[in-house]
């Protein structure tokens, strides 16, 4: 059983973690319960950077300090969140299920869930329209595309606030980018 803990900052978590530390460190193991103490967590962006190396993803921050623990903490439980969608890291054995993963597609991939009449007509509507020009410039620039990022999702309720999509044909481009 994966337990997730998320505390403001790494402050809070020794604070909260102070009767089994010790000589400085935070625990390995309270009691049977192993400790991952995993710390600050970034989720990449559909953005990306460019470096010396080439693009690479841009990341963001995800808010608190987490770390996770094998089983439940009696005192720790004030601090415990629901199973991440994505967690960035789990226990080799966990008998928890992995979580579905948001489907990532790139390349003309990221245009493939539109038909050539919807993509026409979005094209179209970049001539007049810059809230869709740089929704759909972003489109083209992201290294992928998730249903994950919150991006997409906005992206495609705008289309359908134009008229360009109807929310059915929404549904549907959603569902196919469901994890599976």
């Amino acid at each position: 059983m994966m337990v997730y803990l998320k505390f403001a900052d790494e402050t809070a978590a020794r604070l909260a973690l102070a009767p089994w530390i010790v000589d400085g460190l935070l625990p390995a193991y309270i009691g049977l319960a192993a400790v991952d103490v995993v710390g600050a967590v970034q989720c990449p962006t559909c953005n990306t950077v460019e470096t010396p190396d080439g693009s690479v993803h841009e990341m963001a921050p995800v808010p608190g300090w987490h770390i996770n623990l094998s089983e439940r903490v009696a005192e720790l439980q004030q601090f415990e969140i629901s199973a991440p969608a994505t967690p960035t890291r789990t226990f080799a054995g966990s008998d928890d299920p992995a979580p579905p993963a948001f489907p990532v597609f790139v390349g003309n991939a990221k245009l493939d869930h539109f038909t050539r009449a919807e993509q026409l007509a979005v094209v179209q509507a970049t001539m007049t329209d810059a809230l869709v020009k740089l929704m759909y410039d972003r489109l083209l620039a992201a290294a992928y595309l998730t249903y994950a990022d919150p991006e997409t999702q906005q992206g495609l309720s705008l289309l359908v606030s134009k008229g360009l999509l109807t929310p059915e044909r929404k549904e549907e481009i959603v569902a196919a980018m469901q994890p599976r």
